[in-house]
């Protein structure tokens, strides 16, 4: 997902470079509407990833939850038989 991200930053700023440096209106008009297609992609991707971060870190913080519940359960030793031996 980071790696779609940088692409897709990057395709932005090449997208407004090239809506600056567009010789004609008509062209300037036509790279700035790509460049704010490629802005909104980019938000969209960028959403997604934050929301892909913020499970993770909700699931790191169950295991640890759980993991520490595990560690303070108790241990309770009971006699369960006793073995007798002879030895003739």
């Amino acid at each position: 997902m980071k790696a779609e991200l940088d692409e897709l930053y990057e395709a932005f700023k090449e997208a407004k470079k090239g809506a600056r440096l567009a010789p004609t209106l008509p062209e300037k008009l036509e790279r700035q509407r790509a460049a704010r297609t490629l802005e909104t992609k980019r938000e969209e991707a960028w959403r997604a990833y934050d929301e892909a971060s913020r499970d993770i870190d909700r699931h790191k913080d169950s295991l640890l939850d759980e993991v520490s519940h595990r560690l303070e359960q108790q241990i309770n030793e009971e006699l369960l038989f006793t073995l007798r031996w002879n030895v003739t």
